[in-house]
């Protein structure tokens, strides 16, 4: 059974990754993480403005949820992750998308 990806929500925490968190990009999509001390993901999903209204920037962040609900259980655990998504990210089809996400979520090292 799947565990649902757990949202980063402290204003703290959030301020902590974006100052001081290691970035891994493959454009359009951008990964901030920095390791938690945790035995599990804790995961943040942003659009850029430059997606467009709220309607579209909430697709996306919707879009990234589903992708990192099915590829959770194959990363590695114990991370901060921040997921920023470009506006051509809703240019991509889901599979393209998957793949992308797949191969950033590779990238993701211990420190």
């Amino acid at each position: 059974m799947k565990k649902k990806a757990i949202t980063l929500k402290s204003q703290k925490e959030i301020k902590k990754l974006f100052k001081k968190g290691i970035r891994v990009t493959k454009y359009p999509l951008t990964f901030i993480y920095q390791s938690n001390d945790l035995d599990f993901n804790r995961y943040l999903f942003c659009a850029n403005r430059s997606i467009g209204k709220a309607v579209k920037r909430n697709r996306v962040k919707r879009v990234l949820r589903a992708i990192i609900y099915n590829l959770n259980e194959s990363t590695k655990q114990g991370f901060d992750i921040a997921l920023v998504a470009n506006f051509n990210f809703i240019l991509m089809d889901y599979r393209e998308r998957e793949a992308l996400c797949l191969s950033l979520l590779k990238k993701i090292k211990y420190e």
